[in-house]
């Protein structure tokens, strides 16, 4: 269960790191992609959302299923 706590620390991590740098990630995006600003800020929040996502469904992902 160990290596499962690193995967959470370090999704964690992400999440928060994702989070401070919102406003930058968003102007690099608009840069590269040529997308409106208000564009790239809705996406750089649907990825913060989609990490919250497996931070608290991991587990329930790991476990076998009958197919």
């Amino acid at each position: 269960m160990q290596a499962l706590e690193k995967r959470f620390e370090k999704l964690e991590l992400l999440k928060k790191n994702v989070a401070d740098n919102r406003e930058q990630l968003s102007k690099l995006a608009t840069l590269e992609m040529g997308k409106p600003i208000n564009q790239t800020i809705a996406e750089v929040d649907k990825s913060i959302k989609h990490i919250d996502y497996y931070i608290q469904n991991t587990e329930r992902f790991m476990h076998d299923e009958e197919l």
